[in-house]
């Protein structure tokens, strides 16, 4: 949690990517090995789930799909295997349930930085948030609260 300018507190994403320890032993300027598979599948996009190559919008995936599960309460994509939460990417669609023009912009969002084509997403974590945070913003707040941004229904 970071401070805002207006008193309130801010969450803020530092990292999504994976954290190695280096020794003096450590051979390599590699953390890790291509073709091998790390991190918490859900998150993961599919060309890191495959051991493809991957490149920076795999963390736009991973905001995505935390975002969408923010939003919903669990994760967009489901699988007890690598398979089937590869076929859960590629033929499921986020579903934010409720109704209006602002949910479904904020579902088109979040499909496309969850794209199962890399060249799909959104090519920075700037220009997702340039299209989420106004998402956000535009839904409607059905809280007593001013300072309240959103509010989700069941």
């Amino acid at each position: 949690m970071a401070p805002t300018a207006t008193g309130g507190e801010t969450v803020k994403v530092l990292d999504v990517g994976l954290a190695k320890m280096r020794t003096s032993t450590d051979e390599g300027d590699s953390l890790t090995s291509p073709g091998v598979v790390m991190g918490t599948a859900g998150y993961m996009a599919p060309e890191q789930l495959t051991g493809s190559e991957v490149d920076h919008r795999v963390d736009v995936f991973a905001i995505g799909v935390m975002a969408a599960e923010a939003i919903v309460g669990q994760r967009p994509f489901r699988g007890r295997s690598y398979g089937e939460l590869l076929a859960s990417i590629s033929n499921d669609r986020i579903l934010l349930g409720g109704r209006g023009v602002e949910r479904r912009t904020l579902e088109s969002v979040l499909r496309r930085a969850t794209s199962a084509d890399p060249a799909m997403r959104h090519a920075s974590i700037p220009a997702l948030a340039s299209d989420l945070i106004p998402a956000l913003q535009a839904l409607p707040t059905t809280v007593s609260d001013p300072e309240a941004q959103t509010a989700w229904e069941s």
